[in-house]
This record gives C-alpha cells, structure tokens and sequence, in this order.
C-alpha cells in the first residue's frame, strides 16, 4: 500500500479516491494485495478436538456417492486433513504448522467457527410478495460448516424453485440442480471468510441474486457469452 501526503487513494475508474477514513475499503486494498488466501492461515491453537468427527463420516458419504474406490475413504481423519492440505506447513514463513481457517470451515463444530468468525453468517430469503422484508428464509441465518451450509443452500433452493422439464440429448437433466449446485459451490468456495459482510442469496420474481464478500481479480459485468 502507497500513500501520498499520509493520505491513501483508490484508483476506481476514472477517479483517485481518498479512503484513509474509511477502514473498510483500507482493509479490503490489503486484502487484495496479499499474495496468499486467507483460508490458508494456520491456526495456530486449532486441534482435532475442535472438529466434529460426524462432519468426516459426512464427508466420505458424499465422495463415495462420486466415486466409490476414492483413497480418501480409507485413510484416518487426520491424514484425510494432510491429503486435502487442510493440515500444512508454512515453509515460506515462521515454518509454523497445524490446522487452517480451511479446515475449522469444512470440519469445525459450530463454536470453533464462530469462536473463529464471530461475523461470519450465511443468509438465504425469498422475497417475492413481501419486497421489503421477506416471505420465507432460513432462520437463523447460516453459521455452521461448509458441508451442511451447500446442503442446506441447495434444500432451500430445491423448495423455492421448481424443477423445469429439461432435455439433454436423450436424457432428462434436473437444470436446476446443475445449475445451483455450481452456483452454491462457488459462493462457498470464492468467500472470503475474514469479511464482515454476510454472504446473501436472495430469490425474486424474477432472479435469484448472490452477494458474496470476495477478492475480486475485475469488476465488471460477466455476459454469458
């Protein structure tokens, strides 16, 4: 981070603002100069025991559901956690090594994370009668681990949204599944989990919009082109 005067500026656009005052938009420069992803950090006090062993089970149930010979269902938990470089070490830091913010996301009991993420909250609303509030949403809001936040996403979206008759080639595709089970992936994936701001899915009469607090490579409109 540069400053002119003690002053720091952002460049957006055509314009150089002056957000020394305002902490958010400094954080967020910083954030996306780092070099690593946050869910990387180790933690240096975070143990096995500060992981729910129900969320592992949990877990090979899903991967055998894909892939019935994957390695991973026959290795313990904590070699599991080695495997998916949930457990690491720093070799280009303090050589520190441990569980990460990642692995306290995927496998931690719900007081680990918000021990961890006090602001951390997945909301999740239709608001299609009532605009100004809502008409239905997941109450209270997500702040539990990845796993059952992506099921518990794509439940609420299975409820709200009906399946649509959708052929391809020869076989009938449940679109919306396809769709959303991309979609909900990536807003769990792509989050950044040190933000303040919650991540918002939110069902219209005519769309289903995500807020999602992120590092952002580009701004600008994505066409589907």
């Amino acid at each position: 981070i540069h400053k002119y005067k003690n002053r720091i500026y952002s460049r957006e656009f055509e314009s150089d603002l002056d957000v020394t005052e305002n902490q958010q938009k400094v954080g967020d420069m910083f954030l996306r100069k780092r070099s690593f992803f946050t869910e990387s950090q180790i933690i240096p006090h975070l143990k096995m025991d500060d992981l729910d062993s129900a969320l592992f089970n949990k877990a090979r149930q899903i991967i055998r559901n894909y892939r019935s010979d994957h390695p991973w269902l026959l290795i313990s938990n904590e070699q599991l956690l080695k495997e998916s470089v949930l457990w690491r070490k720093d070799f280009l830091g303090d050589g520190n090594q441990g569980l990460t913010l990642a692995a306290a996301l995927v496998f931690g009991k719900d007081t680990t994370i918000q021990s961890i993420l006090p602001a951390y909250k997945v909301e999740a609303m239709v608001r299609i009668q009532n605009k100004d509030r809502w008409d239905d949403r997941i109450n209270p809001p997500l702040r539990t681990n990845l796993i059952d936040t992506y099921l518990l996403l794509k439940e609420f979206i299975n409820k709200h949204l009906s399946e649509k008759f959708f052929m391809e080639g020869d076989q009938r595709v449940d679109l919306r599944d396809k769709i959303f089970r991309e979609v909900i992936g990536n807003i769990i994936v792509h989050r950044e989990y040190t933000s303040a701001f919650s991540t918002e899915l939110i069902i219209t009469g005519t769309e289903v919009r995500i807020t999602n607090p992120n590092r952002p490579l580009f701004h600008g409109i994505i066409h589907p082109d």
